[in-house]
């Protein structure tokens, strides 16, 4: 079971799905409705659960759900909604530029803050082994954040670049054996 998802029942939970035509456009409440939903649908022991009234627990929620959910695809329709969603949640918590960093030398700054705020080109994290991030719901490692944040789609670009490296190790291994 997600964690804290076990106490969502009763009175403050409704059910609601979105059936929107095309070309409509989602606020950020249907926006997260619709993420959760499709998430939900995913995993059978999800299925039957209910979408929360209260926003911030609808955004543990999603988080939740991201967090736990193995790297697989999903619909172009999935991806788009919640780079929309993901957007506006960027653009509420405001972005840091490296003009707003601290330059400790030459080419190297530090900040301190939310990591997943800064416009940057990269963020170097010290990965899992998998590189797929932490399975944890709504834990607060960077990696977790990085994942949640970035969207699903990146525990699935890290998932088949790990898998390409193991298969040219593995390739180069076999040729130093024959």
């Amino acid at each position: 079971m997600v964690s804290g998802l076990e106490d969502m029942q009763g009175s403050d939970i409704i059910i609601m799905t979105y059936l929107k035509k095309a070309g409509d456009i989602m606020n950020q409440e249907e926006r997260r409705r619709y993420l959760i939903s499709e998430l939900l649908k995913e995993q059978s022991r999800y299925r039957k659960m209910m979408i929360p009234g209260e926003e911030g627990e609808q955004k543990k929620l999603l988080r939740s759900l991201m967090n736990v959910r193995m790297p697989q695809r999903i619909s172009e329709k999935f991806l788009a909604t919640q780079d929309e969603y993901l957007s506006e949640v960027r653009e509420e918590k405001g972005v840091v530029t490296l003009a707003e960093t601290e330059e400790l030398q030459q080419d190297l700054y530090i900040w301190k803050g939310d990591i997943t705020r800064l416009e940057v080109g990269a963020i170097v994290n010290a990965a899992n082994s998998g590189m797929t991030g932490c399975y944890q719901p709504c834990h607060n490692c960077i990696d977790n954040c990085i994942h949640t944040y970035a969207g699903i789609q990146l525990r699935l670009a890290c998932a088949e670049m790990n898998f390409k490296v193991y298969v040219l190790i593995l390739g180069r291994i076999t040729d130093i054996i024959r």
